[in-house]
């Protein structure tokens, strides 16, 4: 797994070395790239390690959205931390999808509002 990360020159994210996590108020630009690339680098980690040990990453990540608070940082970084935590919980279990077009019950909608209510709570 390192030297499929460090040939994508994406091991910075995992070991701390050379990847910085930039300040969204700062550089909103280079944060977003920056969470764009480290969700890649989360995505090819699930899909490569056991479906066991992908559900109990993903119990972490909500155990740690449950636990954030804004304390005394800054909103805009406190929003970062947020966007950060939600984001790589839609990678690890992403909503399903109708795509056949059909559709009466606006499906695509519901799973839309029950996201946003995951993520309101």
């Amino acid at each position: 797994m390192e030297r499929a990360l460090s040939v994508k020159n994406k091991l910075g994210f995992i070991d701390g070395t050379s990847i910085l996590t930039p300040s969204m108020a700062k550089e909103p630009l280079i944060a977003q790239a920056w969470t764009r690339c480290n969700n890649i680098v989360v995505a090819w980690i699930l899909n490569y390690v056991s479906p066991r040990i992908a559900t109990s990453v993903t119990y972490q990540l909500q155990k740690d959205l449950a636990s954030i608070s804004q304390d005394d940082t800054f909103i805009s970084d406190y929003f970062t931390q947020l966007t950060i935590l939600w984001d790589e919980i839609q990678n690890f279990c992403p909503f399903p999808c109708c795509s056949c077009g059909k559709c009466t019950f606006n499906v695509n909608g519901i799973i839309e509002d029950l996201q946003h209510k995951d993520s309101v709570m």
